[in-house]
């Protein structure tokens, strides 16, 4: 539909030497009788027969307003306007055309179809009236070629276009499958090979080690007190010092040395071998220096921020990759047990339980008995209105010389001491209890307890959970388990059974750090998941990493495309709150809304927020 070629199609097209309109009245009043009956003819290429393909709402009013525009650029053409002008008009309408075929809006068989009757239609019209009305025949032939050339421009043009857009597509689909192969496989934060793609280069290290006889070197490096530095200077502070962090353990590296990165604040290095001086002693103490000197970061001015690492270190050539990565492990454990920045070499003898702090394993045999477990809470939001939606609970340990001890500070002595069901029974049973006297108070709250992959596929788990309700008198509805992906992963029949029976109990279950292990959606089908929880490491680089927006985004509409609902984790700056709200997540939690609360004053955090609430109302 449109006059003149710009793709080098020159047969197709009239000359403008024999297309001039000026001076034909003839000619410029069929011109106006095609724009006068525009919207007819337009209105006719719609869907009518069973047989006829619908775009849709938006396509065919995209359709319809593309079609009018060449409608237009003909009939002004033939009315003597600017063979230019009509040009450009009618290249936009055929790209519009061209781009609802690409993006799969439109059949593009259909699109030429209804192209060919828009011809058809607008040739009868113009026919008719001019032998009905006996004009020049000459300006009937001359109208009819212009509505055929322009026609065979629309079709060229149209699938030009077509390609064009595919093209785009093609490479934006090629490109995103590059940025989330990445993403499976390196840490969002620092790019660095996270715990899949380290496995895998220690494997191979293992098999060429082999060959040669020469074993390779594991070290488990673990930022000493990094909790602190994040209580100072928050997440946005403790990221910045992970990536300078990285930057200098890289150039302490070999090329041939591999750095990853496991998550929080432990870092991996694998390296090979070297004919060289280099040996797990030199390297380690390489990366000791490397930490040295103090860091100054852009987020924290006028501060210097001096770091020290505990190291474990491992050498091997017939172990397994993870058993490498364990030895190194509880090397590193010994290392911060023994004072911190140091490094230790793993000896056979050592276990978990022997580096943990002087005399763990007897106090958490006495801890639940003498009441030094404990829960703080740190509420969760709903977004849109700001109201208190869940609790959920965090235990703390209280030791006797070093104070109090995070989650993550104690889970691992505990599954070393086999205590992580029953520290998991008194969680549950005390969460459920607190969550019972705000229910009493008048606060439906739900309250959310982390349950470890232990507790959740073992034979007591649901009985546990069922004990939790019973005693406490609290409703299933009002209790919320955070599963991890991998345990979820780990066995998906036997976790299907297990999420049955918790929903018979009414219980709310919500997938935790979700985006770390990358559960597919075919898989998230079979469970009865009520919740997504974004992976808070992922959240908090939603504005801060190259593709991390287009990744997180994607974890958002994979639970809109579920009806599962969204909860994101870590929020800490407004820009971040405001870029979520953008994604209709429903809840969110993070220090930029509130920081964990001890168990005595969530009452009044209650009632202070549903008052402030009212008020808002």
């Amino acid at each position: 539909m449109t006059p003149k070629d710009e793709f080098g199609d020159e047969d197709i097209y009239l000359d403008e030497t024999d297309t001039n309109a000026s001076g034909s009245d003839d000619l410029a009043r069929l011109g106006k009788l095609l724009e006068d009956h525009s919207e007819e003819i337009v209105d006719a290429l719609a869907p009518i027969t069973p047989n006829s393909v619908d775009f849709g709402t938006m396509g065919e009013n995209e359709f319809f307003n593309a079609a009018m525009q060449a409608t237009k650029a003909v009939s002004d053409w033939m009315q003597g306007g600017s063979i230019d002008n009509a040009s450009k008009n009618g290249l936009i309408a055929a790209s519009v055309f061209g781009r609802l075929a690409a993006e799969a809006i439109a059949p593009l068989d259909e699109l030429t179809r209804r192209c060919l009757k828009w011809r058809d239609l607008a040739t009868r019209l113009v026919h008719n009236y001019a032998i009905t009305n006996s004009l020049n025949q000459q300006d009937l032939l001359k109208a009819l070629s212009m509505i055929n050339r322009s026609t065979d421009a629309t079709l060229v043009r149209m699938s030009t276009s077509f390609e064009q857009v595919r093209q785009h597509l093609r490479q934006e689909v090629i490109e995103h499958q590059k940025e989330l192969a990445f993403q499976a496989t390196h840490d969002p934060l620092t790019s660095l090979p996270n715990r899949n793609l380290l496995l895998d280069r220690i494997n191979q290290m293992l098999l060429r080690s082999r060959r040669t006889g020469l074993p390779i070197t594991v070290l488990f490096l673990d930022i000493d007190n990094f909790k602190s530095i994040n209580d100072s200077f928050g997440h946005s502070g403790g990221d910045e010092l992970l990536r300078s962090v990285t930057k200098r353990l890289t150039q302490a590296l070999r090329s041939s040395d591999t750095l990853g990165r496991l998550g929080g604040d432990e870092f991996v290095v694998a390296a090979e071998p070297s004919s060289s001086a280099d040996n797990e002693t030199t390297i380690a103490r390489r990366l000791v220096t490397a930490l040295h000197e103090p860091f100054i970061l852009a987020s924290t001015p006028g501060h210097q921020i001096r770091v020290t690492a505990s190291i474990g270190v491992a050498s091997g050539i017939e172990e397994e990759p993870d058993e490498l990565l364990r030895n190194a492990d509880i090397a590193m454990y010994k290392a911060k047990s023994s004072g911190k920045n140091r490094f230790v070499i793993f000896a056979p003898e050592m276990t978990l339980q022997e580096t943990a702090l002087p005399g763990f394993d007897i106090e958490l045999g006495r801890a639940l008995a003498e009441n030094r477990f404990y829960l703080d809470f740190q509420p969760a939001f709903d977004l849109n209105t700001m109201r208190v939606v869940a609790m959920e609970a965090l235990i703390r340990y209280e030791h006797p010389t070093k104070g109090s001890m995070t989650a993550r500070e104690i889970l691992p002595m505990l599954a070393e001491a086999h205590l992580l069901q029953e520290v998991g029974n008194w969680a549950l049973h005390e969460a459920c209890r607190q969550a019972a006297l705000w229910r009493d108070s008048g606060y439906q709250t739900l309250v959310v307890v982390n349950t470890s992959d232990t507790h959740l596929h073992s034979e007591r788990f649901i009985a546990d959970v069922s004990s939790a309700l019973q005693f406490s008198g609290l409703p299933g509805y009002l209790l919320g388990l955070d599963l991890n992906e991998t345990a979820l992963l780990h066995d998906i029949e036997t976790s299907q059974q297990i999420l049955k029976s918790l929903k018979q109990l009414g219980v709310h279950l919500i997938v935790d750090d979700f985006g770390k292990e990358f559960i597919t959606a075919a898989q998230l089908r079979h469970l009865p998941i009520d919740q997504l929880k974004i992976d808070g490491s992922l959240v908090l680089r939603l504005l801060d990493t190259v593709g991390g927006e287009e990744i997180t985004r994607s974890l958002f509409n994979l639970g809109k495309s579920l009806g599962i609902t969204t909860a994101a984790k870590g929020i800490e700056r407004r820009i971040q709150l405001n870029e979520i709200l953008e994604e209709k997540c429903a809840t969110g939690q993070g220090f930029l809304l509130s920081r964990p609360i001890p168990a005595k004053e969530v009452l009044d955090f209650l009632e202070t927020s549903f008052e402030n609430q009212s008020l808002a109302n």
